[in-house]
């Protein structure tokens, strides 16, 4: 399998071993089965076109990026087949024997097999006067010197809320003073 961890802006890269076990050379073609990818998903595999001799192996890489609208996708399932086949002789051998197939996935757990990408980190966003500025000024004269109160807002709030958003577990705010080189944790 390739890495699990495969971040939304890469692909998904797999090696596929492709081999000619019939009787004589023939031309193949290297194809997704479409009924598989129906969510979307982007892929290239390169000279799909591939001419072999019997008993003969080639290793081709295949590439999947990301859909548009979700992070984690069923397999998509590739086969190899003569490329004299036309496209309604393709669906007819496919729905009474089917062409032998690859498995593309990057995740195996007990809930099945997926291609999976990692979701990006939630975004927070600052707001109000903070968002405004950029910047905040303390007044040592205030009568509540060690606060700052500084509001933030979440941009995807018509998708999901701080508290639907699993992976975030916490904000915390870095600060350093005007001059300084180190920063400092808020509490």
């Amino acid at each position: 399998l390739p890495s699990p961890v495969a971040m939304p802006d890469e692909a998904i890269l797999f090696e596929v071993e492709l081999a000619n076990l019939g009787v004589g050379s023939g031309n193949f073609i290297l194809a997704a089965d479409d009924n598989s990818n129906n969510e979307e998903l982007s892929l290239s595999y390169y000279d799909s076109s591939i001419s072999l001799g019997v008993n003969e192996k080639v290793t081709k890489l295949v590439q999947v990026n990301i859909g548009p609208r979700l992070f984690q996708y069923n397999p998509v399932y590739l086969f190899f087949r003569e490329a004299c086949y036309d496209d309604a002789q393709v669906q007819q051998r496919i729905s009474y024997s089917p062409f032998p197939r690859v498995t593309l996935q990057n995740v195996q757990n007990e809930k099945g097999s997926f291609l999976e990408f990692v979701k990006p980190c939630p975004e927070v966003e600052w707001a109000g006067e903070f968002k405004r500025d950029q910047s905040f000024l303390v007044n040592k004269q205030s009568d509540n010197v060690n606060k700052l109160q500084i509001p933030i807002r979440n941009p995807d709030f018509n998708s999901e809320t701080f508290q639907d958003k699993e992976r975030l577990k916490s904000i915390f705010l870095w600060y350093r003073r005007v001059g300084d080189v180190v920063w400092s944790k808020a509490l």
